[in-house]
């Protein structure tokens, strides 16, 4: 159910009609059922799935992951791509789930949530802006000590094809990251001076 609502298996992108409010209360409307579904699919990761359902839910995840991560890459704006994180970072939970990784699972429900939304909220061009959003970034990476060292749980245990896609998911998602970490933001006006200090 958790894997349907997120529009992993089957492939589908439940989040992608938009309401017109896109920032603020548009982005908590937009990540709270992701949140909720994600909090239960790694509750129920403490057990995975039967393994002969193991290589073609894994190989699903996948392919929803690089379609994702594909979409998330060239977005025209992180706003407009935001379906498409959430759809790739959740290919990886759904994975991490499938393969009893709670601690996995979990990871990449707080990577989908905590960078994204300081993505989705940084509207304005300060100079703090592109930093906290590399720094974002880099706690979501998955090194060790950071805040996404659980998600690396995925890649843990023996090799398989699988893992090739879940690092090509995750390339894609972090290059897009990347790029949208750049955009220039809107400029901030004289009656938003407190902007800087708010980021």
């Amino acid at each position: 159910a958790a894997a349907l609502r997120l529009g992993v298996l089957p492939l589908h992108l439940p989040f992608l009609t938009e309401l017109q409010l896109r920032r603020g209360l548009g982005i908590a409307l937009r990540l709270v059922p992701a949140a909720a579904s994600l909090s239960l699919l790694a509750r129920t990761a403490v057990d995975g799935i039967p393994a002969n359902w193991q290589n073609l839910v894994l190989a699903l995840a996948g392919l929803a992951g690089i379609y994702g991560g594909l979409s998330w890459l060239f977005a025209a704006d992180e706003l407009d791509g935001r379906p498409f994180w959430l759809l790739g970072i959740t290919a990886l939970a759904v994975a991490s789930a499938a393969l009893a990784l709670p601690e996995a699972s979990l990871g990449w429900a707080l990577i989908a949530i905590l960078p994204g939304t300081a993505l989705f909220l940084a509207s304005h061009y300060v100079r703090a802006r592109r930093g906290l959003l590399l720094l974002c970034l880099l706690g979501a990476s998955g090194l060790p000590f950071l805040p996404g060292w659980g998600a690396a749980g995925l890649y843990a245990g023996a090799f398989s094809v699988h893992f090739l896609w879940f690092i090509l998911t995750q390339s894609l998602l972090w290059a897009g990251y990347l790029r949208h970490s750049f955009h220039p933001g809107e400029p901030v006006i004289a009656s938003q001076r407190l902007i800087p200090w708010l980021y």
